[in-house]
């Protein structure tokens, strides 16, 4: 995917996009604007090329024809094409309405995912992110999903206090890591945002529902010595999101923050949010609503697979075929497993090269060049096919089998399905989709074409399709630049109405028929 400099004015602030992004995340994600002011919306293009907006009459509405001709335009109805410049309408003198930030000087965003733990240290003096990093979430060790684990929590005192202490060292981990790299004292972090389940949030508070579980809909607030993080202030405030329900946590209301969608909530056409997980959350905003719900996905955070990892160096994320396997790994690595993203390219790969059928059998296709061929065999566990061989720096293949694309149709399934039990709900169709942001935890931008190809997503232009990176840490990031921003999550948090699917025949019905692929048109 193609990257360009983007340069807003007037406070000579410059960012690399990819080609397709919104300019209005960007701005918002850069802490740049505010979201509930009027004029958050208006850049001036000075140089460089633009996407065409979206809906020009919603630019005229705003816009006189001679503001117009100037190269005033709404950064919400356009995408980064290319090298550009902008002057932005909110920084112009007389205009600025200050952001409050939470603290001075540092402070960490910290999105506490299933699988991985992303944290960033950010100068709240220039709102810059000097550094952000990625680790391994320990209680992986324990048990996958975040329900298991809560379980496991529930079984005894010494389990509970085992998987709390788990995250409090990861969190502590991650802390002295930015802060060391930085060159700075963890005594200078006076602040810090937190997102995640409301599983994952209960663990680390030590209070486990249903008898003790966290509130909902409110910001929780603590210091750093109250939740066991030594490397940073002990009088650090720590503000934990509020949660919508126990099935959408602080990082849904992160994710909403985000992307905007309160913005989107009065339209009518339907904008959706699909934060890809090992708990798929799915949000929908538009028609005077925004519902959500969340289904199990694994292999979307590589659990599950038989040579699943989470998204980290080595992880394989693109895969093409010529005669032979062509594998992209996070940083070039060596490959040492596959990721989410990478699961899905590879199972696009394969079901376009007709290796996989309709219902998801992995076959071996006549004529197929000697190098693929050879990739095939079958071992006690079925067919599978090698993606890498085994070397003297990695001693096991990686390989895909017939159990590993049996977990990506239940994953695409029910995410598929879930989209259309919302659909269903708010009276729309996959006509009325604006577009759909896809999100997931490791900043790993998934492939719309993949995602539409296996069916995982509604059948709507791929062009529609915008790939956000991980919007839960993003918003952690926007409530930790101003005081009224993380006043708003409390909102979005009361606003965001629960589908569940248990009972919904729409979903069970869609799911059955989802977990099937097309070839014809992957």
């Amino acid at each position: 995917m193609k990257q360009y400099t983007v340069t807003i004015l007037p406070l000579n602030r410059n960012f690399t996009a990819y080609e397709g992004d919104s300019l209005y995340t960007l701005l918002l994600v850069a802490g740049l604007i505010k979201a509930e002011r009027q004029d958050a919306d208006q850049v001036r293009l000075e140089k460089g090329p633009v996407s065409e907006a979206e809906h020009p009459e919603a630019e005229a509405a705003v816009f006189s024809p001679a503001e117009l001709t100037e190269g005033w335009m709404l950064a919400s109805e356009r995408r980064i094409i290319g090298d550009a410049i902008f002057t932005l309408a909110e920084a112009l003198p007389g205009r600025s309405e200050k952001a409050v930030p939470l603290t001075h000087g540092y402070a960490l965003a910290v999105d506490l995912g299933t699988a991985t733990i992303a944290a960033g240290l950010i100068n709240l003096h220039n709102m810059h992110i000097p550094l952000l990093t990625h680790i391994r979430n320990s209680q992986a060790d324990i048990a996958l999903e975040s329900g298991d684990r809560l379980a496991y929590s529930r079984q005894s005192d010494d389990n509970k206090q085992r998987l709390q202490s788990l995250l409090r060292q990861d969190l502590n981990r991650a802390a002295q890591k930015l802060c060391h790299k930085a060159g700075i004292s963890g005594e200078q972090v006076g602040a810090m945002v937190l997102v995640g389940n409301y599983a994952l949030i209960a663990i680390l508070l030590g209070q486990l529902p249903p008898e003790q579980g966290p509130p909902l809909k409110k910001i929780i607030r603590k210091t750093a010595a109250e939740l066991g993080l030594t490397t940073m202030h002990a009088e650090a405030a720590i503000y934990i999101l509020p949660a919508a329900s126990p099935l959408l946590g602080a990082d849904t209301t992160a994710a909403v923050l985000a992307a905007n969608l309160p913005a989107k909530i009065d339209e009518p056409a339907i904008t959706f949010l699909i934060d890809l997980g090992m708990r798929t959350e799915l949000i929908a905003a538009g028609g005077g609503r925004l519902l959500a719900t969340s289904v199990s996905a694994l292999p979307f955070e590589g659990a599950g697979l038989s040579s699943g990892m989470p998204a980290q160096n080595g992880a394989i994320t693109d895969i093409r075929f010529n005669d032979t396997v062509l594998l992209q790994t996070i940083r070039d690595a060596r490959p040492k497993g596959i990721c989410g993203a990478g699961m899905l390219a590879v199972t696009h790969a394969l079901l376009a090269s007709g290796m996989i059928d309709s219902e998801g059998r992995l076959l071996q296709p006549e004529h197929l060049a000697e190098d693929l061929a050879r990739r095939f065999r079958v071992t006690m566990s079925g067919r599978e096919f090698v993606l890498s061989w085994a070397d003297r720096n990695y001693d096991k293949d990686i390989c895909v089998n017939q159990s590993d694309i049996h977990q990506v149709q239940l994953a695409k399934g029910a995410v598929y399905a879930a989209c259309q039990a919302i659909l269903s709900d708010l009276g729309a169709t996959e006509e009325d989709i604006a577009e759909i942001f896809l999100a997931e935890s490791s900043s790993v931008n998934i492939s719309a074409e993949a995602a539409l190809a296996i069916g995982l997503l509604p059948q709507i232009e791929q062009n529609r399709v915008i790939s956000i990176g991980n919007a839960a840490w993003q918003g952690a990031y926007i409530a930790l630049t101003d005081q009224a921003i993380l006043a708003e999550t409390e909102e979005i948090a009361d606003r965001l109405e629960s589908l569940d699917l248990t009972s919904d025949a729409i979903y069970a019905e869609e799911f059955i028929q989802a977990m099937n692929f097309n070839p014809a048109e992957s």
